[in-house]
């Protein structure tokens, strides 16, 4: 169903790399009682970009040619590389969120979801936070059913790249989210059920936010 495609954070989004196979059952939404100064403070304020509320559209697409021998480069993922990509849209979420800083290590988030499942409005409220844990960047989002955790890096002042690697139910993602001071957009593609990760994404996302604050 198209929702189990649609990662809702801020949007948010596990680096993947090699770090993407450390164990996240531990990770949580507890409040670190204080960072661990030399790990946790060259993230200080990192998710402070995004505190404020925001709306906007998330799009779900397929390539149209399936899954294709080949890799993808990262570093190249923007609006306008997808534009290349021969994608029809198979779904949409109207996406309403907020984020609160609660110290330069932890934020909190509330998002609510609108979208059509079989023709029927479905409205989908979670709650998460962004936090620094250990020396490492996390996305936690409690769904109604789920609790999904993402693993981060940042490149630049403005860019936050997240995604997840678990391997049964296969379920990999990978997203670039850039804020400004009035838009937020995230692009990234995912591997889901019986797909080959050795082929390029058959999934792919795109969504534009404006600040409302």
């Amino acid at each position: 169903m198209m929702i189990n495609y649609y990662i809702s954070f801020g949007l948010s989004l596990i680096f993947l790399g090699k770090s993407c196979d450390a164990p996240v059952r531990d990770v949580g939404m507890d409040l670190m009682a204080a960072p661990v100064l030399s790990k946790d403070a060259p993230f200080a304020n990192v998710y402070k970009i995004l505190d404020g509320s925001w709306m906007g559209t998330f799009f779900i697409y397929e390539d149209e040619r399936g899954q294709m021998k080949g890799s993808v480069d990262e570093e190249r993922i923007d609006r306008a590389y997808l534009q290349q990509l021969p994608l029809r849209e198979v779904g949409r979420v109207s996406v309403k969120q907020s984020y609160v800083s609660v110290s330069p290590y932890y934020q909190k988030v509330e998002i609510e979801d609108t979208y059509l499942e079989n023709g029927v409005q479905k409205i989908m409220k979670s709650h998460g936070v962004n936090k620094i844990q250990d020396g490492v960047m996390w996305c936690v989002v409690q769904k109604p059913e789920e609790k999904v955790v993402h693993r981060g890096s940042t490149e630049g002042d403005h860019t936050i790249i997240w995604g997840r690697r678990v391997k049964d139910p296969l379920n990999i993602e990978y997203f670039r989210e850039t804020v400004k001071s009035d838009t937020y957009e995230i692009v990234g593609y995912g591997y889901y059920g019986q797909d080959n990760p050795d082929l390029t994404p058959k999934t792919w996302f795109h969504g534009t936010y404006q600040r409302q604050d």
